[in-house]
């Protein structure tokens, strides 16, 4: 993880020898250019990634929601039903 006065950069290591990059940008990008997007973690990490092997790009805005209730009876909110799903959280 990396933090930065121009926003964050995170990576996480995936099955196969791959690894997930999340570039935080100011305004969403509704058509995610891999090069453009290298080029923005290069200038914040110093770590060069070929776009080349980049397989596939995506955009999400996060999102805050909470429960009026956790529970109701014998039913109870707890771990992962508690919140939303990050994206980082689902492998495309």
């Amino acid at each position: 993880m990396f933090f930065t006065a121009d926003g964050a950069v995170e990576s996480f290591p995936l099955p196969g020898n791959m690894r997930r990059w999340v570039v935080q940008t100011e305004a969403a990008v509704t058509d995610a250019d891999a090069t453009a997007l290298m080029e923005i973690v290069q200038q914040r990490t110093g770590i060069c990634v070929s776009p080349s092997g980049v397989t596939a790009t995506s955009s999400f805005s996060p999102r805050w929601m909470q429960s009026e209730t956790y529970g109701d009876g014998r039913v109870f909110l707890c771990g992962d039903a508690a919140h939303v799903m990050s994206p980082l959280a689902v492998r495309a």
